[in-house]
């Protein structure tokens, strides 16, 4: 797995992840390509993040091709490196944390890039979102009313009521517990 220090995360940890097969769950994502300008390109995105901020946190790996099954959707089990190029990564990167800034509400605290060279050409970016202690965000992105995302271990999925309000319980809990200690 991976260093929740995003400094110590490093091309070989990469590499292991693809090597063993490591799938998609809870904590990691795998993308073969950076976001692009479309709206659903956008709006996924911004889902993926936010999902894994109301859940644990957890990383977005750019740069790794997925296995794809018999109808030529993803598995979630990487297949192969795909190092990213020919792209200005810190102009990407600035990109996508505008998206996040103008786009969930409350604000995503301490979501980190990083951009890891890959040997032989090609780098490789991981988006480190850690779990959200003042959640649960919201997408605000060309919707009418919000919608708030959460993560199991096979994917995001849409909380329902119940779920939001599960979740603001426990957050006024936590901010009472931290306040008695």
């Amino acid at each position: 797995m991976l260093s929740n220090d995003i400094n110590r995360i490093a091309f070989t940890d990469i590499a292991a992840l693809v090597e063993d097969h490591v799938a998609e769950g809870l904590h990691i994502e795998y993308k073969e390509v950076l976001p692009g300008r479309s709206d659903e390109e956008k709006k996924e995105f911004l889902t993926d993040t936010t999902a894994f901020a109301n859940t644990d946190g957890g990383f977005i790996v750019f740069g790794v091709k997925e296995q794809r099954n018999s109808q030529g959707r993803p598995t979630g089990v990487p297949k192969e490196l795909a190092p990213i190029s020919g792209q200005n990564l810190d102009a990407e990167i600035q990109r996508l944390e505008d998206i996040l800034k103008d786009n969930v509400h409350p604000r995503l605290l301490g979501v980190r890039f990083r951009v890891i060279n890959g040997v032989g050409g090609g780098d490789f970016v991981v988006l480190r979102i850690p779990a959200a202690p003042s959640g649960p965000h919201v997408i605000t992105f060309n919707r009418p009313a919000f919608r708030v995302y959460s993560r199991r271990s096979t994917g995001k999925y849409p909380l329902d009521v119940d779920e939001i309000r599960s979740f603001f319980v426990g957050t006024a809990a936590l901010s009472s517990r931290m306040q008695d200690f």
